[in-house]
């Protein structure tokens, strides 16, 4: 006895389904503070991570006494730096947990 084999295709939902109620609305972390907060923490380090990457390529490989670059680079990470940390102490006065 041989069997045939045939191509199956397995069709997936494409919406939300909330996982109490069956519903399709949007998970409830669409509307909850914390993941915003989260995520525009997570887009300010992402920025700072990246503007380090860049200083720290440029410290290794010019003359920073020489490179006017340097300083202004020096500068924005502190600035990038107190933008997350003063984001962390906002959501510290008001309650939010912190990442």
């Amino acid at each position: 006895m041989s069997a045939n084999v045939t191509d199956v295709t397995l069709e997936y939902p494409t919406e939300t389904v909330g996982l109490m109620s069956g519903s399709t609305s949007p998970p409830a972390s669409a509307n909850d503070p914390f993941y915003h907060f989260k995520t525009s923490l997570s887009e300010k380090i992402d920025v700072l991570d990246n503007a380090a990457v860049k200083f720290l390529g440029m410290v290794r490989t010019t003359d920073t006494t020489t490179n006017p670059e340097y300083p202004s680079g020096k500068k924005r990470l502190k600035k990038l730096t107190k933008v997350c940390e003063s984001t962390l102490k906002v959501s510290g006065r008001r309650g939010a947990a912190v990442v």
